[in-house]
């Protein structure tokens, strides 16, 4: 919950614009739709109780910190406005 309140702590002036920039809302509800439905698979079938476990959140962490890295380290020059798309929201699911 901290770092929900967080996040939006740092992105309120993001979320507030959001309303105002029709394109990028619609794009992020596209792209919330998988989430939700693989959500409710997992949550349904019982699955994510088995990546409730130490090694799993470890190595998924260890992952995660390494894709930062390097999306860090190969910085491209790209404006959300401009290059985001319906595949590159699926992408990013």
């Amino acid at each position: 919950m901290g770092s929900l309140l967080a996040i939006l702590f740092y992105f309120r002036k993001e979320l507030l614009n959001i309303t105002n920039d029709k394109k990028l809302f619609n794009l992020l509800l596209i792209g919330s739709i998988p989430l939700i439905l693989i959500g409710y698979i997992f949550y349904s079938t019982g699955i994510i109780d088995s990546f409730r476990n130490l090694k799993i959140i470890a190595w998924t962490t260890l992952i995660f910190g390494l894709l930062m890295y390097f999306a860090d380290t190969f910085k491209i020059e790209k404006k959300i406005e401009k290059n985001l798309t319906i595949k590159n929201i699926l992408i990013i699911n």
